[in-house]
């Protein structure tokens, strides 16, 4: 419905509400019941015409009176108040709208804070067979489940290693079993493992994958004094948007990293 047939149909209800506090018809009905008591007796009784006619031109008067005030009050809706209020509702509609949004829009912001680098605690951590080299999840608010990570691109000197249309799924910190995500909760980081360097120097950087697929091959070792970047997507449950993030390394030896960061 537009705007002008709304307007009509707003001011008419809300002048029949202040003038008679009732629905148009209602008047209409009391005002005919009105009539046929003063009518009745005539015709029953064989009262005076003229005390008929003459209440009955009392009635008419006053109908007169309510139809000139009806439309005064009419006019006054009709072009100040009912378009007023229903600004007003719209106003309240629209922030309410607003609101909703905007708690939406919170509801879907990422909760979820990704650090990595050497000064970042849990991040570089020694074992008896090699090092870890992990990023950091720490979340804010509700728990977050079905975590899991996966690199989806790859970068050695600024060129792209060609990984075959495959993602490759990253363990989290052997915290899951096979086929299991991870559920991070308020207060405890979860942990990504990005690479493994073996303590022995003959083996290689290997990427730390949940599986390794047969069409990446040989791409998922490292080399050493090279510059790598990882695009990974850390995905979630429908509570929580995926959140992508990029990390930079250059390994010096297989004992020490020259660069591990976020770019």
């Amino acid at each position: 419905m537009s705007y002008m047939p709304r307007l009509r149909k707003h001011a008419w209800v809300d002048t029949c509400n202040l003038v008679f506090g009732a629905p148009f018809k209602a008047f209409a009905i009391s005002t005919g019941a009105t009539a046929l008591a003063i009518y009745l007796p005539r015709i029953l009784a064989n009262q005076s015409a003229d005390k008929m006619i003459e209440a009955l031109t009392s009635l008419g008067w006053a109908v007169v009176a309510n139809a000139f005030v009806f439309s005064c009050v009419f006019l006054l809706h009709f072009l100040y108040l009912t378009p007023k209020r229903m600004v007003e509702e719209g106003e309240g509609k629209l922030r309410l709208a607003e609101e909703r949004i905007d708690a939406f829009q919170k509801a879907r912001q990422p909760r979820i804070k990704v650090s990595c680098g050497r000064e970042i605690e849990g991040c570089v951590v020694p074992d008896h067979q090699g090092i870890w080299y992990r990023a950091r999840l720490d979340l804010t608010g509700t728990n977050v489940s079905g975590l899991e990570a996966s690199i989806v691109g790859l970068w050695e000197d600024g060129h792209k290693v060609n990984l075959y249309g495959e993602y490759m799924i990253v363990s989290m910190c052997m915290s899951e079993q096979k086929g299991q995500t991870t559920l991070i909760r308020a207060g405890r980081p979860e942990f990504i493992n990005l690479l493994f360097l073996p303590g022995d120097t003959q083996k290689p950087p290997v990427l730390s994958l949940k599986h390794y697929p047969g069409s990446v091959g040989d791409r998922v070792f490292l080399k050493l004094n090279h510059e790598y970047q990882m695009a990974v997507v850390l995905n979630c449950d429908d509570t929580h948007p995926s959140l992508p993030f990029r990390v930079k390394l250059k390994l010096k030896s297989n004992k020490d990293v020259e660069e591990f960061q976020l770019t």
